[in-house]
């Protein structure tokens, strides 16, 4: 443990560290691990929370007990007020609680998950204090003491309390350098006039292009609404919140699906959802997808060359292929191609042959399995 200094040199340190650790590949954990060392704790910890306590955007906590900790806690509810005695007592914004409020929160409660949760990783001392609550936002910032610290000494509060405006200050950076991420990325997009939503790690869309903002306010397809998107058709959106959740949550990549325009599949867009890379200390603001719309009559030449190279198609009977794949009939693919039904049939088994299938579902499960 560091020694705690009370003469102005600890918060000098503090500050310096926290409003540099948005610009520094681990300044957060350098940070968390100073303030931690200077009130004489064997941890500190830095917790983000969404609309509920157990929407964990983020919980760093410094020299973890276990890679599983934070997992158990939201498991056995401990981010509730009624089990979490340290949740119960949570002050004002930038006001300092210790142990003599948790003595009290813990009174109140009947509940013994948190204290054993508590007992088993050695954690039953130390304070806390929110630094920012705007309602669907929580952050909190907190030390956390083994029984052989003790519990925090009027000098270790004092050193706490003087870190609280700079590691507000810099959550306050550190977001905004998030959405200017954000508005980068789209702002790329802007010259292809093309439909791209970037989407942080709630699936919040954080910044769009001109065009995506025009076919959001047009709610031909996709709807805007508190910040999320959704999809006009009610089953099209349960399809379209999977996807995009698969992504969110780093189970997919890449997700494609067709979503249907108030006029059928015709009138429908492609709408492709792409995985970002994840940063370490983003708080869930920083881009982690991007959702990309485009009409059935754009051509897709990477997909095109890709059934042609795996597949031994001709470039018709890939169009064939492709606009199957996105659940046009077979009368709307004749339409679209200006083409007979005869002829689309006839392409069709051609298809079957060169694919080794049989019915037009095997076809498509095995273009969107080799397109996905």
């Amino acid at each position: 443990m560091g020694e705690v200094r009370t003469d102005g040199a600890a918060a000098a340190l503090l500050n310096r560290v926290f409003l540099s650790a948005p610009f520094e590949t681990d300044g957060w954990d350098r940070a968390l691990r100073e303030l931690a060392s200077h009130t004489g704790s064997a941890r500190a910890q830095l917790i983000a929370t969404g609309s509920g306590p157990n929407d964990v955007l983020f919980n760093h906590m410094t020299d973890e007990p276990s890679p599983r900790w934070a997992d158990e806690l939201i498991e056995l509810g401990g981010c509730e007020d009624h089990i979490n005695w340290r949740t119960r007592c949570l002050g004002q914004p930038l006001v300092v609680t210790g142990e003599d409020a948790y003595a009290e929160a813990r009174r109140a409660i009947r509940s013994d998950l948190y204290d054993d949760f508590v007992a088993h990783y050695d954690m039953p001392h130390g304070c806390h204090a929110v630094l920012a609550n705007e309602g669907t936002l929580f952050f909190a910032l907190a030390t956390l003491r083994t029984s052989k610290d003790g519990t925090s000494s009027h000098e270790q509060r004092a050193v706490f309390a003087a870190s609280l405006p700079f590691a507000n200050a810099a959550i306050g950076m550190q977001r905004a350098l998030a959405h200017q991420g954000a508005s980068l990325l789209a702002s790329t997009f802007e010259a292809m006039d093309a439909n791209v939503f970037v989407c942080d790690r709630r699936g919040h869309v954080r910044a769009m292009t001109a065009a995506a903002e025009k076919a959001a306010a047009a709610q031909s397809i996709l709807r805007f609404d508190r910040g999320m998107l959704s999809v006009n058709r009610s089953g099209a959106d349960r399809q379209f919140q999977a996807a995009l959740g698969s992504i969110l949550s780093g189970d997919r990549l890449m997700a494609r699906l067709w979503l249907d325009g108030a006029d059928g599949p015709l009138s429908g867009q492609l709408c492709e959802i792409y995985a970002l890379p994840v940063r370490e200390w983003d708080f869930g603001f920083a881009p982690r997808a991007i959702v990309t719309l485009r009409g059935p009559a754009e051509p897709d030449e990477r997909d095109r060359g890709l059934l042609v190279q795996m597949m031994g198609l001709s470039a018709a009977e890939a169009d064939i292929a492709l606009l199957a794949a996105k659940g046009l009939s077979r009368a709307e693919i004749a339409s679209c191609r200006g083409a007979s039904t005869e002829t689309v049939n006839s392409q069709l088994k051609s298809l079957y042959q060169k694919a080794d299938v049989r019915r037009e579902g095997q076809l498509v499960a095995l273009i969107n399995m080799l397109l996905r």
